[in-house]
């Protein structure tokens, strides 16, 4: 199943959701918001992954962050949609 890594107050990651919803793929929404022990899980990522080094270097956030499931992390919501 997909992970879904984000804010229910980010615009960009709420309209990621509705789009899964709207497809009708599965999906685990881990909202960074709403519960600490995902928002640890969020920062260990960012720290860890190669994928965040663009984003931490222009100062964003970097969600939502979607896992497949093959444990392959991507910020491209298209690259999901595509499965």
């Amino acid at each position: 199943m997909i992970v879904v890594i984000g804010s229910n107050l980010c615009s960009d990651t709420m309209g990621a959701v509705a789009k899964l919803k709207e497809e009708g793929m599965a999906f685990e929404f881990h909202d960074i918001s709403a519960n600490l022990d995902c928002l640890k899980e969020y920062l260990e990522l960012r720290e860890k992954s190669p994928l965040y080094a663009p984003v931490k270097a222009e100062g964003r956030i970097g969600i939502p962050c979607f896992i497949k499931e093959d444990g392959t992390e991507t910020m491209d919501l298209d690259a999901i949609l595509k499965k």
